[in-house]
């Protein structure tokens, strides 16, 4: 992992990796907050 810092790799792919998993936690978060609760009243 170091060289792949030191050769620069990493700093262009690891903030793609962040913004996908931060999407990703963000769509679960809404989905259990907004989706399923609207589910459990209409069912």
């Amino acid at each position: 992992v170091g060289t792949l810092v030191g050769h620069g790799l990493d700093g262009s792919v690891l903030p793609m990796v962040l913004g996908i998993v931060a999407g990703g936690i963000g769509c679960l978060l809404s989905y259990l907050l907004w989706v399923r609760p609207g589910v459990a009243a209409t069912a």
